[in-house]
């Protein structure tokens, strides 16, 4: 066994050392005994997260906390309910439903339902992030101050007005009495069940009965109480895992004796060993946490006994934020969370984290070394000339009279301590016999003319000490050996093969094979420098799996990996989007668990590579600690030591986390527009105009909330692509189009703390009606529908264009037929008249018949003149107008009936329609008129005739005379009549004819009255 001063089992003999010498076992550990200083490192800080308003909680006046079962947190203030899911706070206050801003309580009575309990007569349950009204079966709520679940199952309610029984959807009040009969059932503030009893403390603020403070005891089984009077000023309290009943009261720390207790007496019995550093301190708050820490909440701190009765005190001046801690809470993650009335909530999830800003009044550490073979570290003051050895029993300090310019320390394993200086290296030779000698500075290396004082000094496992700068040196059995680099080398490292890695800024990484017993002590086995990628190195160390890790100025870390022909086989880079603190990277450090210690301006990372995943540990970040760390070193028991701007900062390994609980994501809030969905429903159909969705995640773990990434996938959208992994857990989609989508979301933990956890949701945007199915195929139908009807009425008009320009050649050739047969029967007889009178003139020139005859071919001239003038008029469409008709058949009337002394009145209508009338209906109505007038002129012996037209739906023509009238026997017999009926029957109208104080015509001829007559 190689006993030296890193080894802590030291022998009880007084003596000095001198450490670059084999002395005996014995004589080395004395040092270490007479310098013993016991206790920890003064001026420890401990590494509180606080939470205030100004990240989102509601009121620095916090009270209590609870944790439902997705691991979202709840904390009670003075001014509302705070829930926070490790991403955001989410506030409720008077304004979202709470019937006062003072809340007392909070339990979960259910997945997704918890019940709030504010500082008035009234419940809320709080389910899917809405509050509402408990509702009791008779509307009965006490001003409840705690609620307590039995080991059956039963709440119980501590109340202002008393304890109450909750049963059936109501409370019942219990009656609590004393030994005298007094009730005493009033202003119950907190307390705890155990071996059904209920130990209920009363209200100190309430200067009545019981005041001050008591402690009642009642029992549930009998219904039975008891009081304490002596002591009175009960605050808290607890039964702890033992099942002890421990009290806190103003005259320190009590424990119930449950022996008296079962014989219905309330005694104090004495405190356990490992109780005694608090049997004097007042505590207004006791909490036992899942490792059975005790932790009393004192006015001026906090005092903490582990199981094995170590004792801690925690107050302002170790980082304890604010002097009055109101309660204590562990979550699922053992985490402790501190509620404060004035500084709202401090969370200590590292209690293995310790920040010494001075581990020594007068020390202000340079550089520090852990021994990796035992558990001391030691620290070296260049301003003020120190050396100072910490170990498991102790520490020693010395002084060293020379002034150093350089930070660098390391220790072999033959237990030498070197330290580099403005010229050179030293070992430290420790002078026997006298203590508290300051040790002697030997130098053992060139002087500065030739090079300055090393970038990073080490030791190989030789235990020679090894340092680069420009060059790679090394000391063995008083030689040097030196390596040119040919640029600067900021750190190098030797692996347990007795192989030496180093990088200089110019990007050259060089292997050297260390030989202490070759000539040639630097044996280059490999030099890479085009095979590396485009960085400024500036840090490296290789890890137990021999992965190369570089870090650099700007281009954050790099991994390589190297086979075992010194070839590079690949390599990763690594920067701040995978959660490193800052991208240059100052040192470097590989522990003998495989974690890499990452050394940044911003903070300490630590890393590790599972399974070719990067899991990143933020250790500063995650504490609100931002210090530039420079150094980083393990000792054997895994302690890490770590040396930042702020101070010294002792890591101890912790196996706090809990193997029970894993963090889940889950989403903790759905918006729709401006309006909240509840989660509960698992999935959404939403019209088209209700395409603004927004989503917030959550995986709640409080252990470093920093280091969760989220990252999302909308299938059903064009871009199905995974997100950047961001600590954004707000996700919204905006303008989202008709369709079915399903969100998946997934929480990364860079952490390695927990496994990747994923969850989904589906949601579907319906079609506006106007794309609906139902509404296409309706549209198909209408359009379908229309373009028949547009094509059945093109066709329709064609084939009525064709059948009108049919009719209208057929009645051309029908008037053509007419005309030619006009023109035979009239104008024919008229000139055959004309022709054969003619020729009897001719014979007979000059007589008496002659004259006759010329008479007859005048008349006959002017009949055929007369009947050209009316085929003319019927046959110009100028003419084809109702009044047309109307106006010349009164003038041909009165014409007529002039020449042959006959008085006429015409009637016409008033006004006239502008109806379109044909040539045909013109030719044949005015012909029956003349027909009609030439009769009676002929055979009625008139003196007076009337003719009235009317137009209704059909044309009516009434021709009257005062004639003698017609034989009813002859009114068939004349051709004039024959051809009246026929013309009208030829327009299919109807002709009447009577006597009535002469002869009377009558006919009707229909006419198209929505055919309106245009001029053209």
């Amino acid at each position: 066994m190689n006993n030296t001063v890193e080894d802590h089992k030291t022998c009880p003999v007084p003596a000095v050392i001198s450490l670059n010498l084999n002395m005996r076992p014995c004589l080395v550990f004395s040092l270490v005994v007479c310098a013993l200083i016991q206790g920890d490192l003064p001026a420890q800080q401990l590494p509180f997260v606080h939470y205030s308003p100004k990240d989102g909680l509601i009121s620095n006046r916090v009270r209590y906390a609870c944790q439902d079962y997705r691991g979202r947190m709840y904390f009670t203030t003075y001014g509302g309910l705070s829930v926070y899911d490790g991403s955001v706070f989410t506030n409720y206050t008077t304004d979202d439903g709470l019937a006062t801003s003072m809340v007392n309580d909070v339990v979960e009575m259910g997945k997704d339902s918890i019940w709030v309990v504010s500082n008035t007569n009234k419940i809320h349950c709080l389910v899917d992030g809405k509050l509402k009204d408990l509702v009791t079966a008779d509307g009965i709520i006490p001003v409840i101050n705690k609620l307590i679940k039995s080991g059956n199952g039963v709440w119980y309610a501590l109340a202002d007005q008393g304890l109450f029984k909750f049963q059936q959807n109501r409370f019942v009040r219990l009656r609590v009495e004393d030994s005298h009969g007094r009730e005493m059932n009033t202003y119950f503030t907190s307390g705890v069940e155990y071996d059904n009893k209920i130990f209920i403390i009363t209200d100190h603020t309430i200067g009545i009965f019981p005041a001050p403070a008591r402690l009642i005891v009642y029992n549930v089984v009998t219904g039975k109480s008891m009081i304490n009077y002596t002591p009175g000023g009960i605050f808290s309290v607890i039964v702890s895992p033992r099942k002890e009943i421990l009290v806190g009261t103003i005259h320190g720390l009590k424990m119930i004796d449950t022996t008296a207790l079962r014989q219905g007496r309330i005694r104090f019995a004495d405190l356990p060993s490992m109780y005694r550093p608090a049997r004097k301190l007042v505590g207004h708050y006791l909490y036992f946490d899942r490792q059975e820490n005790f932790w009393m909440l004192c006015y001026n701190g906090i005092q903490k006994i582990s199981p094995d009765g170590n004792a801690q005190m925690w107050t302002t001046a170790n980082g304890l934020p604010g002097s009055f801690q109101f309660s204590i809470f562990q979550d699922k993650e053992n985490t402790i969370w501190l509620m404060n009335l004035e500084t709202g909530i401090s969370k200590l999830s590292n209690p293995g984290f310790e920040l010494f800003t001075k581990i020594k009044p007068g020390f202000a550490p340079s550089d520090i070394y852990a021994n990796p073979r035992s558990d001391s570290v030691w620290f070296i003051d260049a301003d003020h000339q120190k050396l100072l050895i910490r170990h498991g029993k102790g520490e020693n300090e010395f002084s060293i009279k020379h002034a150093l310019r350089s930070f660098r320390i390391t220790v072999g394993n033959n237990s030498k301590v070197y330290i580099s200086g403005d010229s050179g290296v030293y070992a430290v030779r420790l002078r026997a016999g006298i203590k508290n000698i300051s040790p002697r500075l030997i130098l053992v290396t060139f002087d500065s003319t030739k090079a300055f004082g090393p970038m990073c000094l080490l030791t190989n496992s030789a235990g020679d000490p090894v340092f680069v700068n420009i060059s790679a040196i090394a000391l063995s059995q008083n030689k040097t050996f030196e390596y040119p680099l040919g640029y600067i080398a900021d750190q190098c490292c030797v692996t347990p093969d007795n192989r030496l890695w180093t990088i200089t800024r110019s990007k050259k990484l060089y292997v050297f094979q260390l030989d202490e017993k070759n000539k040639n002590y630097f044996h280059l086995l490999k030099l890479l420098e085009n095979e590396l990628p485009k960085m400024s190195p500036r840090s490296i160390t290789v890890d137990t799996s021999g992965k190369v890790w570089v870090g650099t100025r700007e281009q954050g870390l790099f991994c390589f990996s190297i086979d075992k022909k010194m070839e590079l086989v690949s390599w990763k880079q690594f920067t701040m989007k995978n959660g490193l603190s800052d991208n240059h990277i100052w040192y470097l450090h590989s522990d003998n668990s495989g974690n890499i210690w990452v050394c940044t301006p911003a903070g300490l990372d630590k890393l590790q590579l599972v399974n070719n995943t990067l899991l990143i540990e933020n250790i500063t970040r995650s504490l609100d600690i931002y210090q530039h760390i420079t150094k980083v070193q393990t000792s054997a028991n895994g302690v890490t030591w770590i040396l930042g701007s702020g101070g010294i900062i002792k890591l101890t390994p912790s196996k706090n986390l809990p193997k029970d609980y894993k963090a889940t994501i889950f989403f903790s809030s759905i918006q729709v527009g401006s309006q909240p969905v509840h989660n509960s429903q698992s999935s959404l159909s939403l019209p088209y105009n209700e395409n603004d969705i927004s989503f917030r995640m959550a995986a709640p773990s409080f252990i470093d909330e920093k280091q969760i990434r989220f990252s999302y996938s909308l299938q059903g959208s064009a871009n199905k692509k995974w997100s950047e992994p961001s600590a954004n857990a707000e996700i919204k989609f905006v303008n989202l189009g008709p369709g079915k989508y399903t969100l998946y979301a997934k929480a990364i933990f860079l952490n390695g703390i927990y496994p990747d956890t994923s969850t989904s949701y589906s949601f579907e945007i319906l079609l506006p009606w106007w794309h609906t199915w139902w509404f296409r195929v309706l549209l198909a139908v209408v359009l379908i529908g229309i373009s028949t009807l547009i094509v059945r009425t093109y066709f329709k008009r064609k084939l009525q264009k064709q059948q009108i320009l049919f009719e209208k050649q057929q009645a051309i050739e029908l008037e053509r037929s007419r005309i030619a047969t006009d023109m035979h029967d009239d104008l024919g007889a008229g000139l055959s008249t004309i022709r054969f009178l003619s020729e009897k003139v001719k014979r007979n020139s000059f007589s008496d018949v002659t004259k006759d005859d010329a008479d007859k071919i005048v008349v006959n001239s002017n009949e055929l003149v007369e009947k050209m003038n009316d085929i003319i008029w019927a046959m110009n469409e100028k003419n084809d107008s109702l009044e047309d008709l109307l106006f010349y058949s009164r003038s041909y009337a009165m014409e007529y009936c002039e020449d042959n002394n006959l008085e006429c009145t015409v009637f016409l209508p008033d006004p006239i329609p502008g109806i379109f009338i044909s040539g045909e209906i013109r030719r044949n109505v005015f012909l029956t008129i003349k027909e009609s007038l030439h009769n009676i002129i002929k055979h009625a012996s008139a003196s007076k005739v009337e003719i009235r037209f009317e137009m209704d739906e059909q044309l009516m023509v009434r021709i009257m005379d005062n004639g003698k009238g017609m034989l009813e026997e002859k009114q068939g017999e004349g051709n004039g009549l024959l051809n009246m009926q026929k013309r009208v029957a030829l327009l299919h109208g109807t002709l009447h004819m009577k006597t009535e104080r002469g002869f009377v015509i009558e006919f009707f001829v229909p006419v198209n009255p929505g055919f309106v007559y245009r001029e053209h």
